[in-house]
C-alpha cells in the first residue's frame, strides 16, 4: 500500500510540474520580444504637391514642365502601430515610371532617415519632398514603400500612383492686384498682366486666343490687348498678355462694368490635323473703384475671430464704441487695416489717453503676434500695403496706476 501511494504523490508532482511549464517558455522571458503587435502596424504613403497639406486631396496629376518652385514632389510617410523611431530598421520608398518597372530603374529609390520621424497619434509621419526635373516622361508612375521593423518583420505598401500629362497648361496673374479683382481711379491706367505657360513636354506645342468678352461702359475707351493671339507655345516656354484699361476723368459718373470677363482658347493640332481644344474657359474679374491716394479703411473689434465690430471709419452709422473695464483688467481690442486706395501706401497710427485719471500701458501687436515700438505715441505699421491688402493688429490696454 505504502508504494501504491508514493507513485500516486509522484503522478501527481509530474502533472503539476507538467501543466505549470508553459509559464517557464523560454520565448516569454525573451527581452528582445517587441513590445507591439506586428499585425497591428499598417504603413501608407500620400503625395501633394508644396502647398498642400497631409490631410488634403492628393495630387495624382502632374505635368513634365511646370516652374520649377512648383515641380516638388511632397510625399507624406505615415507608421501607425510603431511610436518610436528606434523600432524602425529599413524604411525605402520608390516611384517608377510604367515602363521601366521590369528593369528596377527607379525615378525615386530612396532609404528614409529613420531620425525625420515625428510621433503622430497612434504612429509615426515623415515628410519627404522630392524636386523632380522638367520634361520627364509623361505617362503613369508607381509609388511603393517597404518598411522593416527591427524585429524583421516587413510591411509594404502600394500606391495608386500618379500620371504625369503630356499636355497642360497654366494661367497666372504676375501684377500686384488682389485676386480676381481689378482697380480703377479717376484718370488713371490699369493693367492687367496674364502669364499663360505651356507645361506640358517640351516637343508639345499650342495656340492661344484671349479676347474681351465685356462690352465697356459709356464713356470707356476700348482696353488694349497685347499679346493675346499666339501660336506655337513650345513646351516650358510662357508669354505675357497684357490688357490696358484707360479710366475716364471721373469714374463714379462712368463706373466700369461690375465684372470684366475674357474668354481664352488653347488650341493644338493632332498627329493626324485635326485641331483640339486644349481649354475654352473664362477669366472673371471684379471691378473696384478706389481714391487716387491711399485712405486707410479700419474696423475694431473687441474678439479676436473679429464678429464684434464696435468701430468703422467707412460705417455709415455711429457705432456703440464703448468698452468697458473692471477692477482694472486689461483691454483687448483686435483691428484690421486696408489700404483702399490705387497706389501703395504706408500708415501710422497714434493713440491718445484723453481725460484719463489712470497711467495705461499700451502695446501694439502687428499680425496679433509682432510688438511693435511706439515713438512718442505713433506706431508704423501696414509698410508698403499694396491695393486693398491689408493688415491685422492687436491692442493691448493695461492699468499701470488703476483708481479702480
Amino acid at each position: 500500500m505504502a508504494g501504491v501511494g508514493f507513485r500516486a504523490v509522484v503522478t501527481s508532482l509530474l502533472f503539476i510540474i507538467a501543466s505549470l511549464s508553459p509559464i517557464m517558455d523560454s520565448t516569454s522571458l525573451d527581452h528582445n520580444e517587441p513590445l507591439f503587435n506586428s499585425q497591428n502596424v499598417t504603413t501608407e504613403v500620400r503625395i501633394h504637391d508644396i502647398n498642400s497639406e497631409s490631410n488634403d486631396s492628393e495630387t495624382l496629376i502632374w505635368y513634365p514642365n511646370t516652374p520649377s518652385n512648383e515641380r516638388i514632389f511632397q510625399f507624406t510617410i505615415m507608421i501607425d502601430g510603431i511610436t518610436d523611431p528606434e523600432d524602425i530598421d529599413y524604411c525605402n520608398l520608390t516611384m517608377t515610371w510604367q515602363y521601366n518597372v521590369s528593369s528596377d530603374n527607379h525615378l525615386i529609390s530612396v532609404s528614409l532617415n529613420k531620425n525625420n520621424f515625428v510621433e503622430n497619434e497612434d504612429g509615426l509621419i515623415l515628410t519627404y519632398q522630392y524636386p523632380y526635373a522638367n520634361n520627364i516622361f509623361f505617362g503613369n508612375y508607381f509609388i511603393s514603400l517597404d518598411t522593416i521593423d527591427t524585429y524583421g518583420n516587413n510591411y509594404s505598401f502600394s500606391h495608386q500612383g500618379i500620371e504625369v500629362l503630356e499636355r497642360g497648361y497654366s494661367i497666372s496673374i504676375i501684377d500686384n492686384l488682389p485676386e480676381d479683382k481689378l482697380i480703377f481711379a479717376d484718370g488713371k491706367l490699369t493693367e492687367l498682366q496674364i502669364q499663360i505657360m505651356n507645361i506640358g513636354v517640351s516637343y508639345s506645342n499650342f495656340d492661344f486666343l484671349l479676347t474681351l468678352e465685356t462690352n465697356m461702359s459709356s464713356g470707356w475707351n476700348e482696353p488694349i490687348l497685347y499679346n493675346n493671339n499666339f501660336t506655337s507655345l513650345w513646351g516650358g516656354n510662357s508669354i505675357t498678355s497684357l490688357i490696358s484699361f484707360d479710366a475716364p476723368l471721373d469714374v463714379n459718373s462712368e463706373p466700369p462694368p461690375e465684372n470684366i470677363i475674357f474668354n481664352l482658347l488653347i488650341s493644338y493640332e493632332d498627329d493626324v490635323g485635326d485641331i483640339i481644344e486644349l481649354s475654352n474657359s473664362s477669366l472673371s474679374f471684379k471691378s473696384v473703384v478706389v481714391p487716387d491716394y491711399s485712405i486707410p479703411v479700419v474696423s475694431f473689434f473687441t474678439d479676436e475671430n473679429m464678429n464684434e465690430l464696435i468701430s468703422d471709419s467707412l460705417s455709415p452709422e455711429p457705432l456703440d464704441n464703448s468698452v468697458i473695464t473692471t477692477n482694472g483688467e486689461t483691454i483687448i481690442l483686435y483691428g484690421n487695416l486696408i489700404n483702399y486706395g490705387f497706389h501703395t501706401g504706408s500708415f501710422e497710427m497714434e493713440i491718445q489717453m484723453i481725460n484719463s485719471f489712470d497711467s495705461w500701458n499700451i502695446f501694439v501687436f502687428i499680425d496679433n503676434k509682432d510688438l511693435i515700438t511706439e515713438q512718442e505715441g505713433i506706431y508704423s505699421f501696414g509698410k508698403n500695403l499694396e491695393p486693398l491688402e491689408n493688415t491685422s493688429f492687436r491692442i493691448e490696454f493695461n492699468v499701470s496706476n488703476s483708481s479702480f
